[in-house]
């Protein structure tokens, strides 16, 4: 869960906003990243966003979690194709009956890849 100020629209030097270190009343995003639902459904872009209005609040104006979200659905979108790829390249396999040794080589490399995006994650 992440709350990231949306007072980036009255913002015109930087990341910060004009209203930084004061306590305030403005509104913000709720992000909720379901990393179970990423997982096993392949949503792409799986994060919600709600806003929430009239939070008493003391604001840094720190504008970087849309950041993670929108690279988290990238992730997301990285290994749906390739499952997607990997999917096919099994099937043709089996159909015309290749060495079956690289099945093998391929669900290592896919475990390897997976383990790897999501320690990133």
């Amino acid at each position: 869960v992440f709350l990231e100020d949306i007072n980036i629209l009255f913002s015109f030097y930087g990341q910060y906003s004009f209203y930084d270190y004061r306590i305030f009343d403005q509104r913000f995003r709720l992000f909720l990243i379901m990393h179970s639902q990423c997982i096993v459904h392949f949503k792409i872009f799986s994060t919600i966003f709600v806003i929430y209005g009239r939070i008493f609040y003391i604001g840094t104006g720190l504008h970087g979690s849309i950041m993670f979200c929108l690279l988290y659905g990238l992730f997301s979108m990285i290994i749906f194709c390739y499952f997607y790829i990997f999917f096919f390249y099994f099937i043709y396999i089996f159909l015309f009956q290749y060495n079956y040794y690289q099945i093998l080589v391929i669900i290592l490399l896919t475990i390897t890849k997976l383990n790897t995006i999501l320690r990133v994650l």
